[in-house]
């Protein structure tokens, strides 16, 4: 056969094979779209990111096909937002389940309207997303937003 259709032996024994196992001398159809990077541009793109822990420009990068991501920033926590936190966290330590979720819990939300000038695009793994060399903090200012106060209880979330 391989000499009358000219094709290599290997691609002969796996139409034949897949004939066997198949019924069908047809490919599968693909259930999902194929990867945008090969496993090799990946590992090219893990070792220029990973050379700068902190941050990789965008610039730098942005000739590798590479699916971009945003950076995490939050904001700045300062000595007495951090002291007020753990004497908080003291005074209710000795809590039940049961007290806390009588608590009604509440904290405002913040939505910008416009483009965020702190927005910066790095490259980074999965695992270093909260890291905390790899997220950036920033002071807060003002800019064109809206708040809301949400709430939730133990038994579930509250209306806005």
């Amino acid at each position: 056969i391989k000499s009358q259709i000219n094709r290599p032996r290997s691609t002969i024994h796996n139409f034949l094979q897949r004939y066997k196992e198949r019924g069908s001398y047809k490919n599968l159809r693909i259930s999902s779209r194929p990867p945008l990077i090969t496993k090799h541009d990946g590992q090219k793109l893990l070792y220029e990111a990973s050379r700068d822990r902190r941050r990789r420009p965008f610039s730098e990068l942005r000739n590798k096909v590479v699916p971009t991501v945003l950076v995490r920033t939050r904001p700045r926590l300062t000595a007495e937002a951090a002291r007020l936190r753990l004497a908080w966290a003291l005074a209710h330590a000795d809590w039940t389940k049961e007290a806390f979720r009588k608590v009604v819990w509440s904290d405002e939300c913040t939505a910008e309207k416009s483009q965020d000038p702190r927005t910066d695009w790095v490259f980074r793994t999965a695992h270093e997303k909260w890291h905390k060399d790899c997220v950036q903090t920033y002071e807060k200012g003002p800019g064109a937003k809206f708040m809301v106060w949400p709430k939730s209880r133990g038994c579930g979330p509250g209306k806005i």
